[in-house]
């Protein structure tokens, strides 16, 4: 589901980096759902990655798979004001997230859009003017790099969040592996 897409009268097509929210932008507490906008933890180097990425030319999209709200752990409402103040951190920095989608169900629900099906990718598409044959995806999760290999968009794992405890499923399925977002900033921009 969209939960934020910036206005744009682009009528160039731009290459897009795909992003992981918890593991990947914001601390994720393994174990632990984001549940409360007083939880949310940006890491340090985030903004600033953020801003490198859209000052090279770059959209900036955020997928993130959210089945608290399936688990009953917070409600829809909640885990869209969770989105928008993250989004309104990262504006502040001077970030400007070009779209944040959301599936909301659990695992076992056959949603389309959770990933690492294809469907928040899919909504990305219809709503933003995006190069795809030039976008990158950065995750934590193995399920990021498999979504990623559908599109055919190069992929790169981050060792933070679940990272570090997937690398041996998902190392191989990575274009590139970053220790911060920040390294994978500067990896992508150096490819272009």
């Amino acid at each position: 589901m969209l939960v934020y897409s910036r206005k744009s009268d682009n009528k160039t097509k731009k290459p897009a980096v795909f992003l992981d929210r918890d593991g990947t932008i914001n601390l994720d507490r393994k174990g632990r759902y984001l549940t409360k906008t007083s939880g949310i933890r940006i890491y340090k180097t985030a903004p600033d990655a953020l801003i490198k990425l859209q000052e090279s030319g770059f959209q900036l999209i955020i997928l993130t798979n959210q089945s608290a709200v399936a688990r009953k752990l917070m409600t829809l409402k909640k885990a869209i004001l969770v989105n928008l103040k993250i989004l309104d951190y990262l504006e502040k920095k001077g970030v400007k997230i070009d779209g944040i989608y959301m599936c909301p169900h659990g695992p076992r629900d056959g949603c389309r859009c959770r990933k690492p099906e294809p469907g928040l990718v899919k909504e990305a598409l219809k709503n933003h003017n995006l190069d795809i044959k030039s976008s990158y995806l950065v995750g934590d999760k193995t399920t990021d790099m498999i979504l990623a290999r559908k599109f055919n968009l190069k992929s790169i794992l981050l060792l933070t969040g679940h990272g570090s405890h997937e690398i041996k499923a998902a190392k191989n399925l990575a274009a590139h592996v970053a220790d911060t977002l920040l390294q994978a900033a500067r990896w992508i921009i150096k490819q272009q």
